[in-house]
């Protein structure tokens, strides 16, 4: 039986358009447009610890149907809170940390009714940000499937739900809880982030936009899960030690220099004319903080269908991450991070960077302006 790509090849049809000098974002691009972007929950993330596949198999990866997605994001929020002293970390905590926890934890971007639920007390389903240990979004081209796990008190957070009049079904051996609209509408501050939800397990919730895509994701954990993907393992295993990871298909020249490309950018004018790498599956972005928060440790990993992709690709990879310039503020790319290293192993390619004055890899991410990893 062929063996498919759970990754689709076009990804992100996203708009784009800021410049970035030193951290700071300078909107070239309506405002609104540019925050309808970054509110979208990214990201993804692997934890990894000394045998890190093992540990994302055992807590995420086994909780997530195996099928194709556009992208997979992963946290681990107990590695990056006690890497920055965030160890305590509640509702009740002062909102300068809990600003802090959102934007050094994660790493990524919440979705606004995740920070909705995160932050305000009275909007608590019986848990809190102290209780989160993992989080992995699976984004396919319509919708997002979000597993979280951690420390949680089933009694605790059923007994909220049956406050806020969520409905109750059984289905396949699972208690599926869903809140109808004009519930939500009328307890005001509770967010539609966990508006569908289903206890996978004691310490691991599944959410779904909808009651019938939660169904589907119990129907898909019947069948296989990410955890029996070898070629996500073997790049996760690549990325090592962080606290972070976003996983996602390869970049081709439509998406970025195409008629809907927000940037509005063509190839010369990100500085390298003919840029182009060797045809690729997927490329990852691990993110390690440092323990300032000022700067942020990334392994990038592009993994090719075969050795000499990789092998052929190593330097003009290197020209295209120091020479090269961000497509949405042409900044250039040598004052947003550092090259440590790029190196070659089998098929996979690895670069490690390190950013500068502050910078969020970040924003580079979550607006697809990554032109030396265009194919």
């Amino acid at each position: 039986m062929e063996k498919t790509n759970i990754l689709y090849q076009k990804t992100f049809s996203q708009k784009k358009g800021t410049k970035f000098r030193g951290g700071k974002i300078t909107p070239s691009i309506p405002l609104s447009k540019i925050v309808s972007l970054l509110i979208i929950p990214l990201i993804i993330f692997f934890a990894a610890s000394c045998s890190p596949t093992k540990n994302i198999e055992n807590e995420v990866l086994s909780a997530v149907p195996l099928q194709k997605y556009k992208s997979i994001e992963y946290s681990n929020f107990t590695k990056a809170r006690e890497l920055l002293g965030l160890t305590n970390i509640r509702h009740t905590s002062s909102m300068r940390d809990k600003i802090a926890f959102f934007s050094a934890v994660d790493n990524f971007i919440f979705s606004m009714g995740e920070i909705s639920f995160l932050l305000s007390e009275e909007a608590s389903l019986g848990f809190d940000p102290s209780d989160f240990k993992t989080k992995v979004v699976a984004n396919t081209a319509a919708h997002s499937v979000m597993v979280v796990t951690g420390s949680f008190s089933r009694a605790a957070i059923i007994e909220r739900l049956n406050a806020y009049n969520y409905r109750k079904e059984n289905y396949n051996g699972y208690t599926l809880y869903s809140l109808p609209l004009t519930n939500a509408l009328m307890k005001g501050g509770l967010p539609l982030t966990f508006s569908n939800l289903a206890f996978v397990n004691e310490s691991t919730i599944a959410h779904a936009p909808t009651i019938g895509l939660l169904k589907n994701y119990i129907d898909g954990l019947k069948t296989d899960t990410l955890s029996s993907d070898e070629d996500i393992l073997k790049i996760v295993n690549e990325v090592g030690d962080v606290t972070s990871f976003y996983i996602s298909s390869a970049i081709t020249a439509a998406e970025l220099y195409g008629k809907n490309s927000l940037m509005n950018r063509s190839p010369e004018d990100w500085g390298i004319s003919d840029y182009r790498l060797s045809p690729y599956t997927y490329f990852a972005f691990g993110i390690r903080p440092m323990e300032t928060g000022k700067e942020q440790d990334i392994v990038l990993v592009i993994y090719y269908p075969d050795e000499e992709s990789a092998k052929r690709d190593k330097n003009l990879l290197k020209e295209g991450l120091t020479k090269g310039k961000g497509l949405s503020g042409l900044t250039p790319l040598s004052e947003l991070f550092s090259v440590r290293s790029v190196s070659v192993k089998g098929n996979v390619l690895k670069a490690r960077l390190k950013t500068k004055d502050g910078f969020d890899i970040k924003l580079l991410i979550s607006l697809r302006d990554l032109p030396f990893l265009v194919y």
